[in-house]
Parts: structure tokens; sequence; C-alpha cells
């Protein structure tokens, strides 16, 4: 019966940290959009905000993932566990990135690769910083 209790406050408290670890995502997010609207912007700014919103994603997924896995079976549960973390890393995360940091710059032509590295950048400052 401690058991049973026990995990439903560890539910509970998980929800609380999911909610929490979804609104600082949001307002991240909206800090990056307030940049992104504004006819000029610094970009050691938007790369900072960028970074931000990333830790906050980072955060809010692996919070989600952790109450997902304890409303799991054992079964289903030790199979989503053994997925390596580093296959959250994708490549389609650092191109939606760099394809952001081309549009903040207002789209200038040549500027594929320092997009790409400056994404890169980021998603690996914000894996590290978890």
């Amino acid at each position: 019966m401690g058991t049973m209790r026990a995990q439903a406050c560890d539910k509970q408290q998980l929800r609380g940290a999911y909610r929490d670890t979804f609104q600082q995502f949001e307002r991240e997010a909206a800090r990056l959009a307030q940049i992104h609207a504004r006819l000029s912007y610094d970009p050691a700014e938007a790369e900072a905000a960028l970074l931000r919103v990333e830790q906050a994603r980072l955060a809010y997924n692996d919070t989600r993932d952790t109450l997902a896995a304890l409303m799991m079976p054992r079964e289903a549960r030790q199979a989503f566990e053994a997925i390596p973390p580093a296959a959250r890393q994708e490549t389609r995360r650092v191109q939606g990135l760099a394809e952001l940091f081309w549009e903040l710059a207002g789209k200038p032509q040549g500027s594929a690769e320092d997009d790409w590295y400056r994404a890169e950048r980021v998603v690996e400052r914000a894996f590290a910083c978890r």
C-alpha cells in the first residue's frame, strides 16, 4: 500500500514538473519570438535566446519522458529506457535551428554553413548543460 502511495506522489510531482518545464519552454519561446519580430537583432542575443529555448525544450522532453515511463507497464518502460539519450539529438533539430538563424539574419545568401555550425553549437551546449 505504501508503494502505491509513493508512486502516486511521484506522479503528482512529475505532473507539476512537467507543467513547470512546459511553461518555462513557452516563456523562452516567446522571448525568442520577440527577438525575431524586431527589424534588427543582435546575433549574440539571438544565439543566447536559442540556447535557452533549447535547454528548456530538453528539460521539458526529459520530464515528459520520465512521466510517460512511470505510467508504462514495466516491460514497456524497460524497452523505452533502453533507447540511448543521444538518439534524441537529431539532425532535424540542428537543421531547424540553422534555418531559424538564417531567417533571423534576413535570409542572406551564402550563410548556410555558418548557420549550421552555430546551430550545432547551440544543440551541443544545451545538451551539455543538462
